[in-house]
């Protein structure tokens, strides 16, 4: 019973650590001309680093720009027909 138990122990450690590892958006791509891409840039500037010299030029990665657009926060605001408007916001 006590090598059951271990076995079943070192089973499911083994599956923990053998996990597959989440991947990173990075938000910059760098699209060379020769139609290659790499977007693995956390800033503009690296990425203008990487294109420097070889040719190409850096972008927002769009699978990144997908999972983080401004949440849709419902119908623009409505105004009364008076046509008053609220005073601006205050920064």
């Amino acid at each position: 019973m006590n090598k059951l138990m271990i076995a079943a122990g070192v089973l499911a450690l083994t599956g923990v650590l053998l996990a597959p590892a989440a991947a990173e958006l990075y938000p910059y791509c760098a699209f060379y001309t020769n139609q290659s891409t790499n977007c693995g840039f956390p800033t503009l500037w690296s990425c203008q680093a990487s294109v420097s010299g070889v040719g190409g030029y850096c972008g927002v990665n769009p699978r990144w720009a997908g999972q983080n657009r401004p949440a849709y926060n419902g119908a623009p605001r409505q105004y009364p027909a008076s046509g008053h408007m609220p005073p601006p916001p205050r920064w």
